[in-house]
């Protein structure tokens, strides 16, 4: 006499793997979904700073050319005798002021410009620079 038991250890052990496999890619697609997001915020804020810079830039550069204007206006008012020196030379500090608030929104603008490209990942073809790779593209795993 004796006792027979069946036991199937593989289906178990096959369950088990294809469970923590399931796992692994559920994990892994929520990953993917998350540095997704994250690479459109980034962009989404590059593009917010991009058009905010640009506008400053201008602004600025209107404000310098209207301060150029007003001491052009102040210098030919002095010529005639309507104006003093200190009016003169105030419009000169004022323009000067300008100059300065163009030159930093226009930094600005360029510095905004420059993280576009990277959140874009376009810093290299804006530059001119083509890498090639050292292995063969076949070897590489297929880009989306």
């Amino acid at each position: 006499m004796g006792i027979q038991f069946n036991v199937s250890v593989r289906d178990r052990v096959a369950n088990a793997d294809f469970g923590a496999d399931q796992a692994e890619l559920r994990e892994e697609r929520f990953r993917e979904t998350q540095m997704e997001s994250q690479a459109a915020a980034e962009v989404r804020n590059a593009l917010i700073g991009f058009a905010a810079a640009k506008q400053a830039a201008q602004t600025a550069s209107t404000s310098r050319k209207l301060q150029e204007q007003f001491l052009d206006a102040e210098l030919e008012k002095f010529h005639a005798g309507m104006s003093t020196n200190f009016a003169v030379i105030q419009q000169q500090a004022y323009l000067a002021q300008a100059e300065t608030t163009e030159v930093a929104a226009q930094a600005a603008f360029n510095k905004a410009a420059v993280q576009l490209y990277r959140a874009l990942g376009e810093t290299l073809e804006h530059q001119g620079i083509e890498v090639q790779p050292d292995t063969p593209r076949r070897n590489l795993p297929p880009q989306r």
